[in-house]
């Protein structure tokens, strides 16, 4: 079973100097600043094939081997791995070119433990230091899982500075060079951190972790969520497309045809929509209306048999959507929403 189904991931960029670009990969540096860590730690002792640049997997028949091939790459894209090419347990992929590289490791369950965590401080601040001698620096690492997990909503995105992660390595080198990755990085030496998370640095590198037992999928996913909430304002990260600041979600019926009960279908989807009132003074609905909703939504069909994968109820404001939304979930609608011009927004509930 390959890494990315149930193992731990690394993900990190390194960096030129402006005056090394092109200058800074010499025959030995891959050797010395990135195998022999992997080396030392023991983790390159389970690659058992080398891949470059589409070419044919090639076994590793010795270290000095291995250490001859990476010699002569340059604007390479390539793996060190074991298992399946393309689902490998053990993972080193490099992309080089005259700028730097992006490097990622990935560790499959039988490799993640209870010492991942300090192995991987470990390999990170031993690549910062090597690669610093060529001129190399980190810009930013994360460890994070491809597991997808419960993101706060609004969701949003950073270009920079990756979201969800276990685990942030920052270069202060990299972000001192520029004033506004340098205002980021300050604010995150400065932020108070949540329950659990610890901050420490070491040499050029900032380390930032989030509490989580690595070998519990529960605990790995809440605290990229806690991850994601802590450090998304401090990045100014922008909410994605598709979301207000309330945390609502824009919904948008492709196809909007008469069937009974509902107030339209939406044919592409196969979701019914239906409008409801909430009375103002005493907060009830149609329950009429409510009780045969709930049996479509049960049955999957409409009365003339028509397929209903879901059923979705529109409220005249926000405020309404949020106070039956609890119900309307309980009771097997899909969503409560609300209309803003000629979309649907599903109210957050948060």
């Amino acid at each position: 079973m390959g890494w990315e189904r149930d193992g731990i991931g690394l993900f990190g960029e390194w960096e030129v100097d402006d005056d090394m670009i092109g200058e800074w990969l010499a025959p030995t540096t891959l050797r010395d600043c990135l195998l022999a860590p992997l080396r030392a730690d023991g983790l390159l002792d389970r690659a058992t094939d080398v891949w470059v640049d589409d070419g044919k997997p090639q076994p590793i028949r010795s270290a000095a081997d291995l250490d001859k091939r990476v010699g002569a790459w340059r604007d390479a894209n390539a793996r060190i791995y074991s298992g399946d090419l393309h689902d490998p347990d053990f993972l080193v992929h490099v992309a080089l070119d005259k700028t730097g590289f992006r490097l990622s490791l990935g560790l499959g369950r039988a490799l993640v433990d209870g010492k991942t965590r300090e192995h991987i401080a470990g390999l990170v601040s031993a690549w910062s230091a090597g690669f610093e001698k060529r001129r190399c620096r980190l810009t930013l690492a994360r460890v994070a899982s491809h597991a997808p997990y419960p993101r706060p909503r609004p969701p949003r995105k950073s270009l920079t500075w990756s979201l969800g992660g276990l685990e942030y390595y920052l270069g202060r080198a990299w972000h001192h060079a520029d004033p506004e990755r340098a205002a980021v990085l300050t604010a995150i030496e400065r932020a108070r951190l949540p329950e659990g998370a610890t901050r420490t640095a070491e040499g050029d590198v900032v380390r930032i972790s989030f509490a989580a037992d690595l070998t519990d999928p529960r605990e790995v996913a809440d605290a990229r969520a806690a991850a994601e909430r802590w450090l998304a304002p401090l990045v100014q990260a922008k909410i994605e497309n598709g979301w207000n600041e309330l945390g609502d979600r824009i919904v948008v019926p492709t196809e909007r045809v008469p069937l009974i009960p509902f107030t339209f279908y939406d044919s592409d989807e196969r979701v019914g929509y239906k409008g409801l009132i909430v009375d103002p003074d005493t907060g009830e609905i149609d329950e009429d209306a409510w009780s045969e909703l709930v049996g479509i939504a049960a049955s999957g069909e409409a009365h003339d048999g028509t397929p209903v994968v879901s059923v979705r109820l529109v409220f005249p404001t926000r405020r309404d959507a949020l106070a039956i939304h609890a119900r309307a979930i309980e009771s097997g609608f899909e969503m409560a929403t609300y209309p803003k011009g000629d979309v649907f927004w599903e109210v957050n509930p948060a």
